[in-house]
């Protein structure tokens, strides 16, 4: 899905500017008015009553995902560093489903070049804007 989302961003030149607007601009306005009253008439207790809450979540969106800072840790956006932990797993993961066998040579081999790649466009997309 990122790719996907990375490559329409790449086709539609307006569609990033678009997603930071509507990244800034998310509030959402609830207003309720009402009125109460008994429901057998037999105590006079009635009135009026009417609420507001207006939230702004644009301080919240984490690279274009709305994250909320009292939700658990498993909602939240991963550190940094456990990009050390899981890069190399998922490449020995996708080796291994890749039909590469356990115990060969070429199976860290091709962990470490595939980590290696992933710093070389982590830095890219760092440093190359507008990508």
């Amino acid at each position: 899905m990122t790719i996907g989302s990375d490559f329409y961003l790449l086709i539609d030149s307006g569609a990033r500017r678009e997603r930071e607007m509507a990244a800034l601009t998310v509030e959402t306005l609830i207003e309720l008015h009402g009125i109460f009253k008994p429901d057998n008439n037999t105590t006079p207790f009635a009135g009026t009553f009417s609420f507001s809450n207006q939230t702004s979540v644009s301080a919240n969106i984490v690279e274009g995902c709305y994250r909320e800072p009292a939700w658990p840790w498993y909602l939240q956006e991963f550190p940094w560093w456990t990009l050390f932990i899981l890069v190399p797993t998922f490449s020995f993961v996708s080796s291994l489903g890749n039909m590469q066998p356990l115990k060969t040579k070429e199976l860290p081999v091709m962990v470490l070049i595939s980590c290696a790649s992933f710093a070389a466009n982590t830095a890219a997309n760092a440093y190359i804007f507008d990508r």
